[in-house]
């Protein structure tokens, strides 16, 4: 039997093949890993929903190099591989990579967003260029890794095509010049949407034009670009994938927003960057995002004539920006040698094979149980933390339960939690944030992880609680999902909020939770005694002791927490209902339990 690694790759759109195909192509060639291919059901997308999943002739090419999975699951992958920001329609998968968002994102991604954040649901992130890491360091905390952009190895690599190898496959005399037309597709950004039959004037008798449209640009432009080629002899309408070929077959490129020109500038030739005039309204437009800080490596243009003008200027003198392209290539690719897609393949074998990862942290964990906990139920409590704790050493104290002396490396201290020995244990602590709860509770995944994020985007806080109230969390999914009715089910928040929610806090001194973490700078300020009744009071009294002492108490949206035994669980989600009006619903759930 194989002892290979499996690793899936996860297309969740066409337009991501560039970056997965050629890792996967190196692994399986090399003998690697045993590799395969899953995509979700295939959506064609419309002019409001972009397309996701693959049609059947993509999927039938794919096949002639690796399986192709309809359920990721079937396939049982040690880690699953995606490119850009897709954790929406990832199925519940247990290690994620991701190896790349491009080299731009128009204001989606390397920015201060919710779907950066999300990123801090994968393993492990590679990226092309040094200045795309310290853009994410203040948003995302999981292992970052400067591969270099995959796509570059075909410019850089030895497969790269020619420009004469392009042009006698084109027709094309190589001694004329060469302009690039590669608009990006969003009407709001887009230069094809202002130019249209104005382009032709660009192609003369010593100029050949290149039009190459976005894969995702709406049918009625493909048409009209084409037709425009079709009557012109100088102008050429590119629908295949040779992508290194007319990259160096052009002596320049016209763009706008989209992220070729980021790839052209790689090469140090001119660019010219026609600017929509509805750039700005753009929902996403962000000034200080790379592709517009990056605009001072090409001439901006705003209209037809200055566009005309521009390429007459650039093809004259194309050094006259190369210093700062240059700069910027060096900030945006690491390497530029032919071998990003090496790179990011040793860094998928190193994670899989457990190699350079991050040290474990040790964490101090307080665990409330019933008076009545049973020993098992305790050691359940303690297996499914330390299990969904896979970057962490806890230390757990036990308050509570029926005696269990030295179950699974825990200490079980008498008392409950308003003992002398349990304000003795928190003020003790080692570990630079405690984690105090409830026995009893299902933890979603890396659950430490969320709790800690928060203290980092929240400089100020003392007290991070995780969500146990499943009527809030109802009510949070409703307004993240904008669905017309809330959702209950407990399986469904745990993961629901973790990808919608991921990042997001709210004030949460006076809101009740079963688990919170704390930063030891609250350590020495906990007193001898609370004069509180319950664990949740407990909890809420640290929040107040938080402020006290200019130290916030934040209420983690994505860390959700809830019943693990199945019958307090369904009895928790009938109340639910029933709170938020759901009369029908619950009396369907409760007749579960007759």
């Amino acid at each position: 039997m194989s002892d290979l690694k499996k690793i899936l790759f996860y297309v969740e759109r066409s337009l991501h093949l560039p970056f997965l195909e050629p890792i996967e192509e190196y692994l399986s060639l090399s003998g690697l890993a045993a590799t395969a291919f899953s995509a979700p059901e295939f959506f064609p997308g419309t002019a409001e929903i972009p397309q996701w999943g693959l049609p059947d002739s993509q999927i039938q090419r794919l096949e002639h190099k690796a399986p192709f999975f309809a359920k990721p699951e079937d396939f049982d992958p040690d880690v699953t591989i995606v490119a850009d920001a897709c954790h929406f329609r990832i199925p519940q998968l247990r290690n994620v990579i991701n190896v790349g968002h491009g080299m731009i994102c128009k204001g989606a991604f390397y920015t201060d967003s919710e779907i950066t954040r999300r990123e801090n649901l994968s393993q492990l992130l590679l990226v092309p260029g040094p200045l795309h890491r310290r853009r994410l360091l203040d948003n995302v905390f999981i292992p970052i890794r400067l591969t270099g952009f995959i796509r570059s190895d075909q410019l850089f690599g030895p497969k790269a095509q020619t420009k004469e190898q392009f042009c006698a496959r084109q027709g094309i005399d190589p001694a004329k010049r060469i302009v690039l037309f590669a608009p990006t597709y969003n009407p709001e950004l887009s230069a094809m949407h202002c130019l249209q039959e104005g382009i032709r004037k660009v192609a003369d008798k010593d100029t050949v034009l290149l039009i190459k449209l976005h894969n995702m640009t709406e049918d009625r432009f493909k048409e009209l670009y084409s037709n425009i080629a079709a009557a012109s002899p100088g102008i050429f309408y590119l629908e295949d994938a040779d992508y290194s070929g007319m990259m160096h077959a052009a002596d320049l490129m016209i763009s706008d927003v989209s992220s070729i020109f980021i790839e052209f500038l790689l090469l140090d030739k001119p660019i010219i960057l026609f600017n929509n005039p509805r750039l700005k309204e753009f929902p996403l437009y962000r000034a200080e995002d790379i592709e517009y800080m990056t605009r001072d490596a090409a001439v901006l243009v705003n209209s037809q004539e200055d566009l005309l003008q521009a390429v007459k200027a650039e093809l004259a003198q194309p050094q006259r920006r190369s210093a700062i392209r240059k700069r910027y290539a060096m900030a945006l690719d690491h390497g530029r040698d032919g071998q990003s897609v090496r790179r990011a393949a040793e860094a998928i074998l190193d994670w899989v094979h457990g190699r350079n990862l991050p040290e474990k942290k040790d964490m101090d964990v307080i665990l409330l149980e019933d008076d009545d906990a049973k020993p098992e139920t305790i050691s359940q409590d303690i297996e499914r933390l330390r299990t969904n704790a896979p970057g962490h050493r806890l230390r757990i104290s036990i308050f509570g339960g029926q005696e269990s002396p030295g179950v699974l490396d825990a200490s079980h201290q008498p008392g409950h939690f308003n003992c002398n020995e349990l304000y003795a244990c928190l003020r003790a602590s080692q570990s630079p944030r405690t984690v105090i709860l409830r026995g009893g509770l299902m933890v979603p995944g890396d659950w430490p992880k969320w709790l800690e994020n928060h203290f980092r985007w929240n400089p100020k806080a003392g007290i991070v609680k995780a969500m146990t109230e499943p009527v809030l969390a109802a009510q949070c999914m409703q307004q993240l999902s904008n669905s017309p009715r809330p959702i209950t089910s407990p399986d469904v928040l745990l993961f629901g909020l973790l990808v919608t929610g991921i990042g997001q806090s709210i004030a949460g001194q006076r809101l009740p939770s079963d688990c919170a973490m704390i930063h030891s700078a609250l350590y020495p300020h906990i007193p001898d005694r609370l004069p509180v009744t319950s664990p949740t009071e407990f909890i809420t009294a640290l929040g107040f002791l938080a402020q006290s002492h200019d130290l916030q108490t934040r209420l983690a949206i994505d860390c959700y927490m809830y019943q693990a035994d199945p019958k307090a669980r369904i009895l928790e989600q009938i109340k639910t209902l029933r709170q938020l009006g759901q009369t029908r619903e619950a009396s369907i759930l409760a007749r579960t339990l007759e």
